[in-house]
């Protein structure tokens, strides 16, 4: 742990591999095998879990609790991923919220996305638009095709709501299975 740590202040690390590239990072918190291992000069993350935050290099203000979550996550700042593999494709994007197991697990992968919420299990799996709100267990979980998921301002609350769009913007789907195929 902090193998790497030159000037640094005010880092934790806990966990075998974690922080271990940090050389000037500041107050950040790493836990778990290999969490924010390639952190070199990010500041003020926290990753609790395996793997959490393993790719952010200066990535800055993300909170990572679970496995893999916010896992290959480079430069993207002020994202929260709570769960397993949550925005764990992440690379570059910012100002998002992912909270369920692979919620948002694809997000930003393809496509900087901003300013996202996905809130349930496989919520806004593919979702690569900005201003997009999943709350429900698969709700707008998107598609594989058309660069996974593009599409902006969509709000999808409910169970498998809005889950098979694949590049529709301005849309409001409330409720169990709406607009399920658009």
């Amino acid at each position: 742990a902090l193998d790497a740590f030159t000037t640094g202040n005010n880092n934790t690390a806990l966990g075998w591999g974690a922080g271990t590239a940090v050389t000037t990072g500041n107050s950040n918190v790493v836990l778990g095998y290999n969490a924010g291992y390639l952190m070199t000069t990010g500041q003020y993350n926290v990753a609790v879990g395996d793997l959490a935050l393993a790719g952010t290099v200066t990535g800055q203000h993300n909170v990572a609790l679970g496995y893999y979550a916010g896992g290959q996550m480079t430069s993207g700042e002020d994202n929260i991923a709570l769960g397993r593999n949550a925005l764990a494709y992440n690379t570059t994007a910012n100002d998002n919220i992912a909270i369920g197991q692979y919620a948002s697990h694809r997000t930003g992968q393809k496509r900087a996305a901003t300013n996202t919420v996905a809130i349930g299990k496989y919520a806004g799996f593919y979702n690569q638009g900005n201003n997009n709100i999943a709350i429900g267990h698969y709700a707008g979980h998107g598609s594989s095709t058309n660069a996974y998921s593009p599409g902006d301002n969509n709000v999808a609350v409910g169970y498998s709501s809005l889950a098979n769009f694949v590049s529709g913007s301005q849309n409001v789907a409330v409720g169990r299975l709406t607009l399920h195929v658009n």
